[in-house]
């Protein structure tokens, strides 16, 4: 994950817009997105998976309150949240 935290840093100083799912430093992370768990059971997730999830995302959460980093439910709503206007 450190090198892909190096990787990221090269790309965002270049000004490229990157998704990245793992990350070592919660300093370079923009935002999470977090899906919730009633579009996770319409996409078919077990129990048991719906259970990972959750835990999952209660760090993720806690993670973002420390760093205050921002949370969005969607893709779409964290590219419109963050990008430029009529970039992505």
């Amino acid at each position: 994950m450190r090198a892909a935290d190096r990787a990221t840093r090269r790309h965002v100083q270049a000004g490229h817009c990157v998704l990245v799912a793992t990350w070592w430093d919660p300093a370079i992370v923009d935002a999470f997105v977090i899906v919730g768990a009633e579009e996770l059971a319409r996409r078919g997730l077990t129990r048991g998976q719906l259970a990972a999830a959750a835990e999952q995302a209660g760090r993720y959460r806690a993670m973002a309150r420390e760093h205050r980093i921002p949370v969005y439910s969607s893709f779409g709503a964290a590219s419109r949240a963050l990008l430029p206007r009529g970039a992505g």
